[in-house]
């Protein structure tokens, strides 16, 4: 594909718009971004405050900003009165301070989470 696009005289750029992933995996994310001319890539486990969010802007800052982060809201706080507010302020701000791409939702909605007896 790279052989192709320099044939054409054009520049190939990749991005993966489907990546879990994790802190600990940074020297091994950066050596699959230069091997494969990965530009950017897109990380839905992003998570929330206190919930894995701090790793995610780290994972990025070390990727020098290749990797977007997308907020996971905090299910555990379903059932709060005010849970719709407080996730979308926290969206808000993910994206404002700390440049968070969009939002996931996670299979947990439909396959995990309980109201009461019933899987929402």
């Amino acid at each position: 594909m790279k052989a192709d696009a320099e044939a054409e005289g054009t520049e190939r750029r990749v991005v993966e718009a489907h990546g879990h992933l994790n802190l600990s995996g940074v020297p091994l994310i950066r050596k699959v971004m230069k091997d494969h001319g990965i530009e950017w890539i897109v990380n839905l486990s992003g998570g929330s405050p206190g919930r894995g969010m701090q790793r995610a802007v780290e994972l990025s800052r070390r990727l020098n900003g290749r990797v977007v982060n997308f907020y996971t809201p905090d299910w555990s706080r379903y059932n709060e009165p005010d849970f719709g507010v407080v996730e979308a302020q926290r969206l808000e701000n993910a994206v404002k301070t700390y440049q968070y791409g969009g939002l996931k939702i996670s299979k947990y909605l439909g396959l995990g989470l309980q109201i009461g007896r019933a899987h929402v």
